[in-house]
């Protein structure tokens, strides 16, 4: 058992799996200066207000990337458009983080908590994209899965992984909406 668990430490998966998963870790680690992305995913799941929106927009997710993984694991040509458009949404995020930020904080209380709400919506937009981006990189890197298992795992993390991103951008615009409706007012 000792020699399975050295052969895998060194092995390139090894190599790959386990700084991943520190890094994984460390990133959800309380008090981390560096990494803690922990408050960007409280906040975005407190926003949400019940657990009907939790189950459209994390839930259903999973369902259908499991069905697409099902019908088609990830290519090569798949992850070259993945990257392609996740390269324009990680600028489009920046952009529009940076428009949002000089939005005036001098409105009602509501404009300011829908301005905060948008403020970390964008960010976890953009965690998201690279936490997908990384997955990408991951299959790219490892291209000869004999595996299906892990083929299949990685096939369903990068499509749920894009679908949560493309129903985040929908609760973004509406945000995007509402803060621009009520800064004409």
């Amino acid at each position: 058992m000792l020699d399975i668990v050295f052969k895998f430490i060194i092995s390139p998966m090894g190599f790959i799996i386990i700084p991943l998963l520190i890094m994984i870790i460390s990133a959800f680690k309380k008090y981390n200066n560096y990494l803690d992305v922990r408050k960007i995913v409280k906040e975005q799941y407190s926003m949400l207000e019940n657990s009907k929106s939790i189950i459209i927009i994390y839930i259903l997710p999973i369902i259908i990337a499991i069905g697409i993984a099902r019908i088609k694991t990830i290519d090569v040509e798949i992850i070259d458009n993945v990257n392609v458009v996740l390269s324009i949404l990680i600028a489009m995020f920046f952009s529009i983080m940076s428009i949002v930020i000089n939005f005036e904080n001098k409105h009602s209380g509501n404009y300011n908590k829908t301005l905060k709400e948008t403020i970390n919506t964008i960010m976890f937009e953009i965690l998201l994209s690279v936490f997908l981006l990384i997955s990408t990189f991951i299959y790219m890197f490892i291209e000869k899965i004999e595996n299906e298992v892990i083929l299949f795992a990685i096939s369903f993390i990068i499509y749920y992984l894009s679908i949560v991103v493309l129903v985040n951008i929908f609760i973004l615009m509406k945000r995007m909406y509402i803060l621009y409706d009520k800064k004409e007012n």
